[in-house]
């Protein structure tokens, strides 16, 4: 399922006003179009503790020279996510905040810090799994239902450095839930991304995310011109065990080899390598992936 709602801009007070079915605002991988995000999927702790797409309201947008941006929303998860965030409950509270301490543009480098939460309302049972970082793979790290939790929040922090075809990307996030069998699960990564070609990756500051990629010259064989060339490499971690929960922990490493034919095309190839632990089907995993990828928006 992909976003669907309406967006209302220049809203007094609130900047905009957005009604229907959207990511919630916490993370900025999570947040960042599939079609923009550095890899195939999204690192371990955002698949695990970042809400998954829901339906609701969200005000908010940029601030001070879009040097800051904000967004909170209400929203509640009516159907079935692939997302590894299974948590239900009545509704939930999600905000985040986003700053640029540094923007330069004609040196095309800028630095941007973030944080987000997210609180469960009257939740009727919390669970939180992920996969590697493969759509294919199974679930490997899985805390199952628990039950009878009084509440459930999610802090996430954020930090993005570009400096001309250099970029950096981490995150951190931690779960607290409180009840019947409280627990307390974290997880991080750290990214980096090299633009052999020389490009700067662009960036979003009305919503402080990450943008369409443009190639200088498009794929042309009549111009002789063979589109942009990036590669990078990710390691991310999960640990989903606390007291009673052995959800498992899991570190994931992934290298990444995209070439931009165009700002429409590319073709993403990536090897991972996956270690399990503290799970009845703990192990290792390797594994490849191709994507070609097409879009028209």
């Amino acid at each position: 399922a992909g976003d669907v709602y309406l967006w209302w801009s220049d809203v007094p007070v609130v900047r905009s006003l957005k009604i229907g079915n959207f990511t919630p605002p916490l993370s900025i991988e999570s947040l960042t179009s599939n079609r923009d995000i550095m890899f195939m999927e999204t690192a371990l702790p955002v698949q695990a503790l970042a809400p998954a797409r829901s339906s609701g309201l969200q005000i908010g947008g940029p601030a001070f020279g879009e040097r800051v941006t904000w967004a909170l929303a209400f929203v509640r998860t009516i159907a079935t996510t692939d997302q590894g965030d299974k948590s239900k409950a009545g509704a939930r509270i999600v905000g985040r905040i986003t700053w640029l301490p540094q923007d330069d543009r004609d040196a095309a480098r800028l630095t941007h810090v973030g944080a987000g939460l997210s609180v469960l309302a009257a939740p009727e049972d919390v669970q939180f799994k992920t996969r590697p970082e493969s759509h294919l793979a199974p679930f490997l790290v899985d805390t199952g239902a628990l039950h009878a939790a009084d509440q459930s929040t999610v802090l996430g922090l954020e930090c993005l450095h570009v400096d001309g075809p250099w970029l950096f990307m981490g995150e951190a996030l931690g779960a607290s839930v409180t009840g019947a069998r409280s627990a307390g699960f974290f997880g991080g990564y750290a990214l980096f991304m090299r633009t052999l070609t020389g490009e700067t990756q662009p960036y979003d500051r009305t919503a402080g995310v990450l943008a369409r990629f443009m190639p200088a010259r498009s794929f042309s064989w009549r111009d002789r011109t063979y589109g942009a060339l990036r590669v990078g490499a990710r390691v991310s971690y999960i640990d989903l065990d606390d007291g009673k929960v052995a959800g498992g922990h899991e570190t994931d490493l992934t290298m990444n080899l995209t070439w931009v034919l165009s700002p429409y095309l590319l073709f993403k190839l990536e090897y991972g390598f996956a270690l399990v632990r503290g799970r009845p089907n703990e192990g290792d995993l390797h594994f490849v992936q191709t994507r070609l990828q097409i879009d028209f928006y």
